[in-house]
C-alpha cells in the first residue's frame, strides 16, 4: 500500500545495429484509483459507490459489528480496512489465560461480546 501514489512505468530496451541500445519508459495507466481514507463509518459510507481501490481507516470509539462488510457495499476493491485509536477497556477486571480457561464455553463466549459490545447484557440465559 506504501506505493500507491507512485506511477508505475515499463522500461522498454532496444537493441539496434552494433551494440546500440534505445531505452524508453512507458507509463502504464491503473484501472482504477487508489483511495485513502480516514474517518468514521459514517463518513466513509456517505460516498457513491466505486471500484476504486481503498484502504479505509476507521476513527469510531466503539466497535462495529460487520464494518468490512458494509464498507463493501460502498467499496467493491476494498483492499484493508483497519480500526484506529479504538478503545479496548480490560483493565476493570484484567484478563489472565487461566481465567480464561476456567469459563465455561458459554461463559467465554458472553464475556467475549460484554467486552466488543459494552453496555449490552450479552450473559446467556441458563
Amino acid at each position: 500500500m506504501s506505493e500507491a501514489s507512485d506511477k508505475k512505468s515499463v522500461t522498454v530496451v532496444e537493441m539496434k545495429e552494433k551494440g546500440t541500445i534505445a531505452v524508453r519508459e512507458l507509463p502504464l495507466k491503473q484501472l482504477h484509483q487508489w483511495y485513502d481514507f480516514t474517518g468514521t463509518l459514517e463518513e466513509a459510507m456517505r460516498r457513491e459507490e466505486n471500484e476504486d481501490y481503498a484502504r479505509i481507516i476507521l476513527t469510531d470509539k466503539e466497535t462495529i459489528i460487520d464494518a468490512q462488510a458494509r464498507l463493501r457495499t460502498v467499496y467493491r476493491k476494498l483492499m484493508t480496512m483497519e480500526f484506529q485509536g479504538l478503545e479496548t477497556n480490560v483493565s476493570d477486571e484484567e484478563r489472565t489465560v487461566e481465567k480464561i480457561r476456567n469459563l465455561q464455553p458459554e461463559e467465554a463466549v458472553a464475556d467475549f461480546y460484554q467486552k466488543k459490545i459494552p453496555g449490552r447484557n450479552c450473559r446467556m440465559k441458563t
